[in-house]
């Protein structure tokens, strides 16, 4: 912007001294357009920068106040950055972690290999949506959603964006609707092994009276 504001300066300085100029009044009239144009490519370059901060802003709120766990990663999967959701699911300050690996945070050890092809498929520019364990600061197990995405700038991956939904509820409701699922079984097969006993049971001495 400065550049612009100095060279659109000093192009007027000529109109202000036309004797120090041997301009032709078509040159004049040539400078008068480029300063004009410079002048509205100044205007545009403003307000390109004006809505990217804004867009930076309202990027920064959403990625803070997201109800979602959010980590930004460099290519090697060290934190640069996460939001207060993700602090608040595993339980680890910012400061902590900072510059460490996140497979060697939040990844149970049994699941390292399978988050490390994860990593690379996202590197590679691919993208995830899974479910599967992650681990808190204080060892408690976590069943979450596992969103990565690639961030992509010209062609060229610088990072990786990784979000966690936290299923651990979802999943016990489920275990426990499975266990009363497994026991209604057992239970109708235990019934039926029962009356098919006593059937018999009944039959047997019938037979005898009965001849």
């Amino acid at each position: 912007r400065m550049m612009f504001r100095d060279l659109t300066h000093n192009i007027k300085l000529l109109f202000k001294f036309p004797s120090n100029s041997n301009a032709s009044p078509k040159s004049k009239n040539e400078l008068l357009q480029l300063v004009n144009q410079l002048e509205k490519d100044n205007v545009e370059l403003k307000n390109q920068n004006k809505k990217l901060k804004e867009s930076e802003e309202q990027f920064r709120l959403l990625f803070e106040n997201s109800p979602v766990a959010i980590v930004l990663l460099d290519t090697e999967d060290k934190i640069l950055n996460f939001n207060e959701s993700f602090s608040n699911l595993f339980e680890y300050f910012f400061d902590e972690v900072k510059g460490k690996h996140l497979n060697d945070i939040i990844v149970p050890n049994e699941y390292k290999n399978e988050a490390k092809e994860y990593s690379d498929n996202i590197r590679q520019g691919g993208q995830i949506n899974v479910e599967g364990y992650r681990r808190k600061k204080n060892g408690e197990l976590l069943f979450v959603q596992i969103i990565g995405i690639p961030i992509i700038i010209n062609e060229v991956t610088y990072g990786i964006y990784g979000m966690y939904v936290d299923l651990t509820g979802r999943k016990n409701i489920e275990e426990k609707i499975k266990v009363a699922k497994d026991l209604a079984i057992q239970s109708n097969i235990i019934k039926e092994s029962f009356i098919a006993n006593m059937s018999h049971e009944i039959r047997t001495p019938l037979n005898g009276i009965l001849g």
